[in-house]
């Protein structure tokens, strides 16, 4: 599952990185905010995704495991 490839790499329990779901239902893709970094997962590259630039995070190791991978954005503008 994305989201626990997602939760390994942050470092957060499963059920605990539920509280940073960015708004259900509104994008895509599931969307978890932590800080000014968003999180998401799938096989391929967000494209225009809350208009962020994405790129892969530097931990794989659960996704790999998932057959998916966790992208990273940060939405730090300044």
């Amino acid at each position: 599952m994305s989201k626990q490839a997602i939760a390994s790499a942050v470092g957060f329990d499963y059920a605990e990185l539920e509280e940073y779901r960015y708004f259900p239902g509104n994008t895509s893709r599931a969307v978890y905010s932590i800080g000014d970094e968003y999180y998401c997962a799938g096989k391929s590259q967000p494209k225009d995704l809350l208009g962020l630039v994405w790129e892969k995070h530097p931990d794989q190791w659960e996704a790999e495991r998932k057959n998916t991978v966790v992208w990273v954005a940060n939405g730090n503008n300044d």
